[in-house]
Formats: C-alpha cells, structure tokens, sequence
C-alpha cells in the first residue's frame, strides 16, 4: 500500500523545544524554512464542507495550488495549479478537480472563510544506516485575522512523509514518536480544528424550512417563528447580492420575499388589517424591484447550452445576445441597488422587525388560534378548490 502523510499534534505546548529534543534523540537534519498562506474556500452555504469535502488553496509567491482533501482526515484527492482569478468551478480547465467541484457547487462562488499563515520547517529524520529517512515538516500556524481576534492559536503539527526508508521507516518513526515523545496522531484535519473556532460552521446556513410545531401551538407563536427566520435570510442574503458575488444570494432573498407574502396571505386575521395590507404591499414591491435581474440571470444561464447546440463554427453568432444580457442586467441591476440603499427597503426591514419582536404587536383576530385549527381550515379551502 501507498502511505498517506502522517501527521502528529505535540502533547507540550512548546514547540521550539519539542524540535530540540527531537534533535537530540533521532538524527535530525534541518533543511529550508519557508513560509506561506492556506485559505480555506467554500461557498456561501458550505456546500463542499456539507458533502464531507475542504478545498484548501496553498499560496506561496505567486504560486497557487488547490488542493481537494475528503473528510475526515483532509486526505489529498486532487491537486491542481491556479493562475488568473477563479471564483466559480466552472472557470477551472476540465478535469477531475472541475467534475467533482461542478456539481456540487453549481452557480455558488468559493469565498475565503479561513486564511493560516504557516511557518513550515523542512527534517530529514533517521540515517541510511538504521532504520532508514523519513521527510518530515514541522508546521506551525498563525490566524490571518485581525489582532484582536479572540481565536486561540492552533498547534503546530509534524507531518511524516516516506523517504529512503519507505513504508517500514516511517510507521517506525510514527510508532517511536507516539512511545517516546508523546505526539498523538491529529485524526482529522486540521481544517476541522480551525473551524471548531469559528462564530458559525461551513454549512450552517440553509434556506429550508425545518418546523416542528405543535397543534396546540398558537397561531401567533408560529407567525412569528417562520416570518422570523425569512427576515433571517432575507437579511443575510442583501450584502452578497449588493457585491453581487454571485447570483444565488438574489435567488435568495426573492425565495424569502415570496414566502413571506404567502406568510402573510395564508395566516391573515393574525396581524391587524392595517399592518397585515401593509406589508404585503411593501413585499410585493421588494419582489417587483427584485425580479429584473434574476430574469436577466436565468437568460445568462442558458447560454452554454445554446452554444453546445450550435456547431462551432455558428457559435459566435451568440456574441451579440449575449452582450445584450451583460449589458440589459447591468442596467436592471442599478435600479436594484437603488432600491436596496433606499430608506424604503431599510424602514421595511426594520419595521418588519421589529412588530415580530414587539409583545403587543399581534392583535388580530386569529393569533389565538391552535396552529392546528388554523391550518387545516386553509388545507379544506384549497381541497374543495382541487375537487
């Protein structure tokens, strides 16, 4: 079998002296110290670390490597050089790194959501004489964060890779380290470590509805709760779509907006008539204001299937549409950008806000109704509709 890098985690918090003692006891040659930069990628909505996958990418320079791990020991599946700017896995060449990142992540951006600085100090352990070379680096790791950050630093590790010894010099190497230097083997990656200390994990967020209501729940407690967490995401999703990094955020918050006016159509009598008339006027217009630029982006995203039906040579003739549908959503999206700075867009979602946190807010006639006697009376509406 091939053998995967080893890597150990010190049971000492001092690293520099762990080093010394290593160099005591083994034949330890120490080669160049370099430094550079591991950023974890994900998108928004941690899609990769969801499916048990990290995309790292290692800067040193101008040299850029991505590097696909599985979880959750952070193996090395693929690696691939990067050069020029690439946000979306449909900017990769084709190949393996592009066919497993694609599906996955589909229209999302890779965005930055951890960056190391690490010290890594080359070994050549043992001799040619015993037990054989082991190649070894000893890596230290530094948050590129601000320094306030309240993060605690992350131990260094030691990673083992076979030399002239092969296979039988490094699992005797690992085996001493573990007896005589009390070094444990890290387990997982040290991806997972890093995450462990973030505010919120890769994955966290998600636009789906998972309720569990009781029938006796109140049909007021409920509104609140799911019109709550739309706010939620609705909220989130402004900044990404103001960057416009990439189209999903808008996808987003048009799903939240029209989910809230079901909200508020399909549980009427729990606000008062005025504020329940209200919003959903301010609603609809936030989903009027919205909808240009996602029709523009749908069109966008047919295109590479137009060009795979036409033959190559005809494929050009596209250039013209698709120039038109770059500069039509630029057009639609300054009026969108507009309306999301404007104090409108702000009062609503402040306002909105805060009559879902006010205690005396909901005042209409059916907030005290069991969720349960509400919601089936609306199922029994749209039956005999369907009969």
């Amino acid at each position: 079998m091939s053998l995967h890098p080893l890597e150990y985690v010190p049971a000492v918090a001092d690293e520099s002296a762990f080093l010394q003692d290593l160099s005591k006891a083994l034949p330890v040659v120490l080669g160049r110290m370099f430094q550079h930069q591991r950023t974890l990628l994900d998108s928004f909505d941690g899609r990769l670390y969801r499916d048990g996958w990290i995309l790292e990418e290692s800067r040193q320079g101008r040299h850029r490597e991505w590097i696909l791990r599985s979880l959750p020991r952070g193996l090395e599946v693929h690696r691939m050089e990067i050069a020029g700017t690439v946000r979306f896995a449909s900017q990769l060449p084709p190949g393996p790194l592009q066919s497993r990142l694609l599906p996955l992540l589909e229209g999302r951006a890779l965005l930055p959501c951890i960056r190391l600085l690490v010290k890594t100090q080359s070994l050549k352990i043992g001799d040619d004489q015993s037990q054989g070379v082991v190649f070894a680096e000893w890596e230290t790791f530094v948050w590129d964060a601000p320094a306030q950050d309240p993060r605690p630093a992350l131990p260094g590790r030691l990673v083992l890779r076979p030399g002239a010894g092969g296979e039988e010099a490094i699992l005797a190497l690992a085996n001493q380290l573990r007896e005589g230097f009390g070094l444990s083997p890290a387990g997982q990656s040290l991806w997972i470590h890093a995450i462990s200390y973030l505010d919120t994990q890769p994955g966290h967020y998600s636009t789906k509805l998972d309720f569990h209501f009781q029938a006796e729940d109140r049909a007021e407690v409920v509104f609140r709760h799911i019109s709550g967490h739309l706010l939620d995401i609705l909220e989130t999703n402004i900044p990404g779509v103001l960057a416009d990094t990439d189209e999903e955020f808008l996808h987003d918050v048009r799903v939240a907006v029209r989910r809230t006016r079901v909200v508020l159509a399909r549980m009427e009598g729990i606000l008062a008539p005025e504020s329940s008339d209200r919003f959903q006027k301010e609603f609809a217009w936030l989903q009027a204001v919205s909808g240009p630029v996602r029709d523009w982006d749908v069109y966008r995203q047919q295109l590479p299937r137009y060009h795979a039906i036409l033959p190559v040579e005809y494929q050009n003739w596209l250039e013209p549409l698709t120039a038109y549908l770059v500069q039509e959503r630029q057009r639609a999206r300054r009026s969108l950008l507009h309306a999301l700075r404007s104090e409108r867009c702000q009062r609503i979602l402040r306002e909105w806000r805060a009559l879902l946190e006010a205690p005396l807010a909901f005042n209409g006639e059916t907030n005290d109704q069991p969720i349960a006697r509400l919601s089936s009376g609306w199922i029994w509406q749209q039956y005999r509709k369907a009969r």
